[in-house]
C-alpha cells in the first residue's frame, strides 16, 4: 500500500465530513483530544497511525523526525506499506519572508 496525496486528502476529507455531520456520538472516544497540539513529527506520526499504515503503541511524542526518514528505515509500517522519498515543500509564505 502506497499512500499518496490523493488518498490522504480523501481520508482527511471523509473524516472532516463525518465529524461535521455529527457522525461520532458524544460517548465515542475521540481520535484526537480536543485542544491537542502537536509538534511537526508528532503530527506526521499521528496521521500515519490514523491512516493505519504504521503499527506501534509508542507515543507520538517519543518519535524524533530523524527516525521518520526513508534512510533511517525505522518506521513500523504494516505489511505491504511503503513510503516514498521525502519531499521538500516550499509555501508562498516561506518565499515572501525574503
Amino acid at each position: 500500500m502506497n499512500l499518496d496525496r490523493k488518498q490522504g486528502l480523501k481520508f482527511l476529507s471523509a473524516k472532516s465530513q463525518q465529524e461535521s455531520e455529527g457522525a461520532a456520538a458524544a460517548d465515542e472516544p475521540r481520535l484526537i483530544e480536543e485542544g491537542r497540539g502537536f509538534m511537526c513529527g508528532e503530527l506526521v506520526l499521528k496521521a500515519f497511525k490514523l491512516c493505519g499504515i504504521i503499527e506501534t503503541d509508542e507515543a507520538c511524542s517519543n518519535w524524533l523526525p530523524a527516525r521518520m526518514t526513508s534512510e533511517a528505515n525505522d518506521m513500523p509500517l504494516v505489511q505491504g506499506a511503503t513510503l516514498g522519498p521525502e519531499q521538500l515543500l516550499i509555501t508562498e509564505t516561506m518565499l515572501s519572508r525574503h
